[in-house]
């Protein structure tokens, strides 16, 4: 995985990075379901739509029957969800490859993403265990917060491989009025 610092001044910080991202698809999960994949991950399993949890992984809830797992190589995903779910209908893809991600924190981070996402992404409306696909930029992303309560906004964005030289572009645009070069 590269890791690149697009722009970092005293209240922003934007990285990029390859990632590790799995898609989970189940066919009719059920409140049984969801607790066998809680017990095999270790966290709560997002059962509600745009939340996520984390512990060491992150799961993200996509849409009904869909989640997206960070942070674990797809095999280890794929091994996970088949223990968990045993017999039950369900598929695991691998598509790091065509992933990366942007790290987008600091005291400016929300002022700088709120010049391409529409997005309320104010703490009382996005806070802690949210998750959620948008538009940035005209960019499909999923975006989910990152930072605990209390510390600076932290967000983290998922999109398209093919599409980060446009969104580095439009990140070191919009952060140039804050001294961003």
């Amino acid at each position: 995985m590269t890791r690149a610092e697009i722009d970092c001044v005293a209240d922003l910080h934007i990285g990029e990075s390859g990632c590790q991202f799995s898609v989970l698809r189940l066919w009719r999960p059920g409140p049984e379901l969801h607790e066998a994949l809680s017990r095999e991950f270790g966290l709560p399993w997002p059962s509600q739509p745009n939340t996520a949890a984390s512990h060491g992984a992150t799961v993200l809830w996509l849409a009904p029957g869909e989640r997206g797992i960070t942070g674990l190589p797809g095999a280890a995903a794929a091994a996970r969800a088949a223990r968990a779910c045993g017999p039950a209908l369900h598929d695991v893809a691998d598509v790091s490859d065509g992933r990366v991600h942007f790290d987008v924190s600091g005291a400016l981070a929300r002022t700088v993403l709120s010049k391409g996402c529409s997005l309320d992404l104010h703490p009382r409306a996005f806070g802690s265990g949210a998750c959620a696909q948008s538009l940035l930029a005209q960019v499909p992303v999923l975006i989910t917060v990152v930072s605990a309560a209390g510390a600076p906004a932290a967000y983290r964005l998922w999109a398209d491989a093919s599409l980060a030289r446009y969104l580095r572009a439009w990140f070191s645009d919009a952060a140039l009025e804050f001294g961003a070069r």
